[in-house]
């Protein structure tokens, strides 16, 4: 019986007063784990609509984890996406946003950028390399 660890959470990264939209090198194929958060006082229910799920905002539900701070985690190919907020039933700019394109509607989008991922030996030679590298400037030995 192979005994398996529990999933852990990605970390999150803040970009500015507690809004943020983190990549994680958590990949499925060709995808990987976005986790965006944002926090919105007051709000009853939180999505979030975009060109990654058809503007369907029932298809992203953010949950709200933290006094507020609203959380959805999405599985994305790398590209460009345009998205926005559902707040309470409005459509809502995102705070953090400094990635805008105009809509048809006289509004913005904001827009989010997914790379493609490091593949996994990609970081082990960078991390080889490196340590290498530390190991020769400390000992002064070429290795």
């Amino acid at each position: 019986m192979t005994k398996r660890t529990p999933k852990q959470s990605p970390p999150i990264k803040e970009a500015s007063k507690g809004h943020s939209v983190s990549v994680e090198p958590v990949t499925r194929s060709d995808q990987q784990q976005v986790v965006i958060y944002r926090d919105f006082p007051n709000a009853k229910a939180v999505f979030v609509a975009g060109s990654f799920n058809g503007w369907k905002p029932a298809a992203a539900q953010l949950q709200d984890r933290w006094c507020n701070i609203w959380c959805v985690s999405l599985m994305l190919k790398p590209g460009q996406y345009e998205y926005r907020f559902l707040v309470d039933g409005e459509w809502a700019d995102d705070p953090a946003s400094h990635n805008n394109v105009p809509n048809p509607f006289g509004g913005y989008n904001s827009v989010l950028l997914v790379d493609s991922p490091v593949k996994k030996s990609e970081t082990t030679k960078i991390a080889d390399a490196t340590s290498r590298k530390i190991s020769r400037e400390t000992t002064g030995h070429a290795g």
